[in-house]
């Protein structure tokens, strides 16, 4: 556990304190280093890798080669009169109609499955929920140490305050809270 010191004065010490810290630095800046940290002296043969840029010239030789003998081929082949092998006949689906009836039961279900979800009464009840909120705000506002600044509610975000002791719901004024207004209006 951190125990401050006892302290006659707390200017005093918190001169002291400055003065320490600036000979520390100042001893610091004047430090010869021990170690020798200058970079390693370099040496080509481990940087400049001749045998791996000597297996790329290989490769790419290789490669150069492939590919004028694929265009020559290539060439070759579209100077030649060739057969004619389109078929007027467009290719049929063997499976289109099981296709078909498996897509229109999905599509039923999916739309039996959208009824039952769109009748049924939902289960969780949020006029519960935010009672709650607003109780455990107060709680909170009762135990903080500084000011709590809660969530804003339902209401607050549609533009809806309602006051104390008034039946009607009023706007915020422009530039102030909804808060300032309840306080004008219990002055």
């Amino acid at each position: 556990m951190y125990r401050e010191q006892p302290q006659a004065s707390r200017v005093c010490s918190k001169a002291f304190q400055e003065r320490s810290y600036g000979i520390h630095r100042q001893k610091l800046k004047q430090m010869k280093s021990v170690i020798d940290n200058r970079t390693p002296q370099m040496y080509p043969h481990l940087y400049q890798k001749l045998k791996k840029a000597q297996m790329m010239e290989e490769l790419c030789s290789m490669i150069e080669r492939d590919n004028r003998t694929l265009v020559k081929r290539m060439t070759e082949i579209m100077q030649r009169p060739g057969i004619d092998t389109h078929n007027s006949i467009p290719p049929r689906s063997l499976n289109r109609e099981a296709r078909k009836r498996e897509m229109l039961r999905i599509t039923q279900d999916n739309q039996k499955l959208l009824s039952r979800i769109q009748h049924r009464q939902p289960t969780y009840n949020h006029l519960q929920w935010e009672q709650q909120r607003e109780r455990n705000e107060e709680l909170c506002e009762r135990i903080c140490r500084y000011p709590y600044r809660p969530r804003q509610t339902v209401d607050e975000r549609q533009g809806l305050y309602y006051y104390e002791g008034q039946d009607q719901q009023q706007p915020p004024k422009e530039g102030g809270s909804p808060t300032a207004g309840a306080e004008d209006a219990q002055v």
